[in-house]
């Protein structure tokens, strides 16, 4: 009746045949019951309590009613009647068959999903992995091999089922190694490394900045200035070698002249292919810059000129002019503040810059120990041993001596 709790003899008996598991029954199983509803009950145990027949006696409380037979159990709690109240009905639901998937796990690996419970008529799939250092050696299904697989399917379950592998050790696996040598100018990578048996690998071959691949040799033999090496299914031991060489650098050449009145610095001088080259242009003493050319174009009076990123050879020349100074002399027009000379002859003139003025006609001149120095007069550069004068300036001719040489170097005039 209401109320009655689930861990009673009924409720337990229901619960077992709704669920199709064996009811529990103790002794023979031929016992007969008797049950009753739980006002009865409660109403005899009242009646008991207040009958003077009832005193000091133990008492049962039951029926008189001829035995029952259950056709049909439903309504446990969570359930809905499976007959629709038909007692007696004559195919209520079944709840589908299962069977166990039994995985067996073994030293060397896993079998993922482990045991597992799965309906009638379903499928499973269940995956075999090694641990590292291990291999799948066999797969046994319901006991027959199945080889070295790493699945296996269940499909249509109609019963029980075991599935178990075995694994070998790998420890013993043969390995080779790979050496690698690079020379100068490059490098191979990865470096040495151990590979087991049918394993592969790959290499890079990197040239230095300014150097390019000679070559490359594997065991011995030549692939050619190749920049990847590819080692597949290695099956003994391997040496690649890769030798490298400087790239050849073009070089020009800069080519610098200057005129009478200065120098120029550096000299003619060589480049390489993109690098450049400054040179700087100095006038002697009342002398100045006049102008400049690069391959023959003129840049202008500049006193420095640079190069950059060289890629042919150049000309660069350099002239100079006489200073414009004032006065009325010979060499107003050449350098300030010169000496005038009166003698025919002027020697020992010393090492420094030299002008002299000489205000009266000539009819020539000659000059002597000036090796790495130029002589002119009113601006025309003079052979020593010869001198083919100018027209006069200003009454007379201006004699200019370059810097430089030896201090008894020295000129005389006519």
């Amino acid at each position: 009746g209401p109320y009655q709790i689930a861990q009673f003899v009924i409720p337990k008996f229901i619960r077992y045949v709704m669920n199709d598991k064996q009811p529990v029954i103790y002794g023979s199983g031929r016992q007969v019951r008797s049950y009753n509803y739980s006002e009865d009950t409660a109403r005899g145990t009242v009646d008991a309590l207040f009958s003077d027949k009832a005193d000091n006696m133990i008492m049962n409380i039951g029926n008189s009613n001829s035995d029952v037979t259950i056709d049909n159990v439903w309504l446990v709690e969570g359930n809905s009647d499976p007959c629709g109240g038909q007692v007696g009905c004559a195919n209520p639901p079944e709840e589908p068959e299962t069977y166990t998937i039994n995985v067996t796990q073994s030293l060397g690996g896993v079998i993922s999903p482990s045991t597992q419970t799965v309906n009638e008529g379903s499928n499973s799939t269940f995956t075999i992995t090694a641990d590292s250092g291990y291999t799948i050696s066999d797969v046994f299904k319901n006991g027959a091999s199945l080889g070295a697989v790493n699945s296996v399917s269940f499909t249509n379950v109609q019963a029980d089922q075991t599935l178990s592998a075995v694994f070998d050790s790998v420890s013993d696996v043969t390995t080779y190694d790979i050496t690698v040598n690079a020379g100068q100018g490059g490098s191979i990578t990865p470096g040495n490394m151990t590979l087991e048996e049918g394993q592969s690998a790959s290499f890079t071959i990197t040239p230095n900045s300014g150097y390019r691949i000679l070559g490359v040799v594997v065991n011995g033999a030549a692939q050619g200035a190749v920049n990847t090496v590819a080692i597949d299914n290695i099956s003994a031991n391997t040496t690649i070698s890769a030798t490298f060489e400087q790239i050849p650098v073009a070089t020009f050449t800069l080519s610098a002249t200057a005129g009478a009145g200065g120098s120029v610095s550096p000299a003619s001088t060589t480049v390489d292919e993109g690098e450049g080259a400054s040179f700087t242009f100095t006038a002697n003493a009342g002398f100045e810059v006049d102008d400049v050319t690069v391959d023959g174009v003129s840049v202008g009076a500049v006193t420095s000129y640079s190069f950059t990123n060289v890629s042919a050879d150049h000309q660069i020349a350099v002239s100079f002019k006489a200073v414009q100074t004032s006065g009325s002399g010979p060499c107003a027009n050449y350098c300030a503040n010169p000496i005038d000379k009166t003698s025919g002859q002027s020697g020992n003139v010393g090492t420094g810059a030299v002008c002299h003025e000489i205000k009266r006609s000539l009819n020539g001149g000659n000059c002597y120990n000036m090796s790495g120095r130029t002589l002119s007069v009113n601006g025309v550069e003079q052979s020593c041993s010869s001198w083919r004068l100018p027209a006069q300036e200003n009454g007379g001719y201006c004699v200019q001596i370059t810097a430089g040489g030896v201090p008894w170097a020295g000129y005389s005039v006519w």
